[in-house]
């Protein structure tokens, strides 16, 4: 059955995967997924195609195995559709559980790598990942965490939103706050009166870095 999802790993970029799932999605899909199992029982490269494959099909059925060979593996392509499949699941706490592990143990470059690559594919992070992650004593780690959230941050609730901010407006060194500050100053003032409540004024007059509290005036500035 892995000659039905070959085509899914062959050159051709993102047209040749997208035009091989266009065909997939025209086969019985229990033929599909009998195909994807194979694909993770396999091992090797064919672990990131049958995820991808299963995300594009919304195969949520296929969790219970994509945890398994998450386990054993550090595929970004298996993290991430492990989290859009998981959603709403009975699944997700092993799978936001599976996430803290991933991250705790990968390197700091390796970190900022999933964080970019998850930023491509609107992964949202779970919030434990989140707040570990935002404490990282890697600012490349840190910064990355930032921008990955900028990225998938209409996907979040507006409390978790605001939540999010409040931590990132603590960074630490500086730059981490810079940043942050950066990244909320440039949401287009009507979409940020919701999450309004993440910033205080105050933040400005208390921080004690001349770049940091400029941009902080700035922003203080702009939602008057």
């Amino acid at each position: 059955a892995l000659e039905l999802v070959d085509p899914l790993g062959a050159p051709g970029g993102e047209r040749g995967a997208d035009a091989a799932l266009g065909k997939l999605k025209k086969k019985p899909r229990a033929e599909v997924l009998k195909a994807f199992r194979e694909g993770l029982a396999h091992g090797g490269p064919w672990i990131s195609i049958a995820a991808r494959g299963a995300r594009a099909l919304d195969a949520k059925e296929l969790v219970p195995e994509l945890v398994k060979a998450a386990e054993k593996n550090d595929d970004w392509q298996l993290l991430a559709s492990l989290e859009h499949l998981s959603r709403g699941t009975s699944d997700r706490a092993a799978v936001e559980g599976l996430f803290a592990k991933k991250m705790a143990s990968a390197s700091a470059p390796s970190k900022i790598v999933m964080l970019e690559a998850f930023s491509d594919a609107k992964t949202q992070l779970p919030s434990t990942v989140f707040d570990s992650l935002i404490v990282d004593k890697n600012l490349g780690v840190r910064r990355a965490l930032v921008s990955n959230f900028l990225a998938n941050r209409d996907s979040y609730s507006t409390e978790e939103q605001v939540r999010r901010f409040k931590l990132a407006f603590k960074m630490k060194p500086y730059q981490g706050r810079l940043e942050a500050l950066i990244v909320y100053g440039s949401i287009p003032k009507d979409q940020r009166r919701s999450i309004a409540s993440a910033f205080d004024p105050s933040l400005c007059s208390k921080e004690p870095n001349p770049e940091v509290k400029s941009a902080c005036d700035q922003v203080a500035k702009g939602a008057k």
